[in-house]
């Protein structure tokens, strides 16, 4: 499998360590330049703006947001262009669970038996121990994890597989930036997308660098934050489930049909 990692240029330290792990366990990586946020045009920066609130949106993007939007569209051009049936895309802040080379081997023999269009190796929304909220989906078993078809948002785009068909639909349908990159594919199945996720993640961020997302904000100092607020959304969701109708929480799902492989 090949992988593709975004970093932004002024990050030298990330391009140090992403660059040592993946040559530590003979990875096939490149390291893609990232769009960087600080030198968009401040007019490109203003229609996108205008966009964001054609579209009934309240929240614009920011300059980090945006670049690293358009960094992921930038690799997902650049992948089309290649005989690659998929490959697997990072941001630099990753680290690998300890099994992960072993996870990796067992989803590359099994990937050409998977319908899907993105894999999620990490995300947000999983309870420890217990899978994915709401726990009617089908699912493959493999040695340290699950592949699962998720019920429910789960957002992450610091390490997934996309296939042929996830970079052609999300290059024709999202090319411009006007929500998150992470919500777009955390809530791709409204789209038509087909996305699987692991159900323990064997990708992480880091939370050793400041984000270059969120205006330099320290994630390990909002991690507390961010917790309190999702699960606040669960008790709304759980409470009142059409909150979640404009929310870009609800998506559609077509039941028992919705399969991963030919041999479900």
């Amino acid at each position: 499998m090949k992988f593709r990692i975004i970093n932004l240029e002024r990050d030298k330290k990330k391009y140090d360590r992403a660059h040592s792990i993946c040559s530590a366990i003979n990875l096939d990586y490149k390291i893609i330049k990232a769009v960087d946020g600080n030198d968009l045009n401040e007019k490109y920066i203003q229609e996108l703006s205008c966009n964001t609130y054609r579209f009934g949106l309240t929240k614009t993007l920011n300059r980090g947001e945006i670049g690293l939007y358009m960094s992921h569209c930038s690799v997902l051009k650049e992948f089309l262009l290649s005989d690659d049936d998929y490959i697997c895309v990072l941001e630099d802040d990753f680290y690998f669970h300890t099994h992960f080379l072993i996870s990796i081997f067992e989803l590359e023999n099994a990937i050409n038996t998977l319908n899907f269009d993105f894999i999620l190796l990490g995300h947000y929304l999983l309870r420890k121990d217990k899978g994915v909220l709401g726990s009617n989906f089908l699912s493959q078993k493999f040695s340290t994890f699950k592949l699962q078809i998720p019920l429910e948002v789960s957002f992450g785009t610091h390490a997934y597989i996309v296939s042929r068909s996830g970079a052609e639909k999300f290059i024709s349908l999202f090319s411009v930036p006007i929500v998150p990159i992470d919500h777009v594919i955390g809530c791709c199945e409204t789209f038509g997308f087909i996305r699987l996720i692991v159900n323990k993640p064997i990708v992480y961020q880091s939370l050793d660098f400041k984000s270059t997302i969120q205006n330099g904000e320290f994630k390990k100092n909002n991690i507390f934050l961010y917790h309190i607020k999702k699960n606040l959304k669960r008790v709304i969701y759980f409470l009142n489930p059409g909150y979640a109708k404009n929310k870009l929480l609800k998506f559609s799902y077509n039941g028992p049909n919705r399969i991963l492989t030919n041999n479900f």
